[in-house]
């Protein structure tokens, strides 16, 4: 089944110790909070399948540790051209 998020709150920010965040599958969720470029130590991020995703938060490039973004499903996403350059950096993103 899919996650039914809506929004997520601005308090993800605050549980700095996440190392992975599975928001897949998910035909609710739209935008991401700023917040969530707080996630230091953010090693993979999964939003594969966010069919209603629109755009990453500005800031999305303080994930200084992410290692893995799956994208993949994301029609509705636009990727700024700095967001795109920083990705390729990354060891693995999959963005159809």
């Amino acid at each position: 089944g899919s996650l039914r998020i809506k929004i997520l709150p601005a308090s993800i920010g605050k549980i700095i110790h996440f190392r992975k965040l599975d928001l897949s599958d998910n035909n609710y969720i739209e935008v991401l909070p700023n917040s969530i470029t707080k996630l230091y130590n953010l090693q993979t991020l999964d939003l594969s399948d966010c069919y209603r995703l629109k755009e990453l938060p500005k800031k999305f490039t303080n994930l200084v540790n992410l290692r893995v973004l799956r994208l993949d499903g994301c029609e509705n996403l636009t990727l700024m051209p700095f967001i795109i350059t920083w990705m390729s950096k990354l060891i693995k993103v999959n963005h159809s």
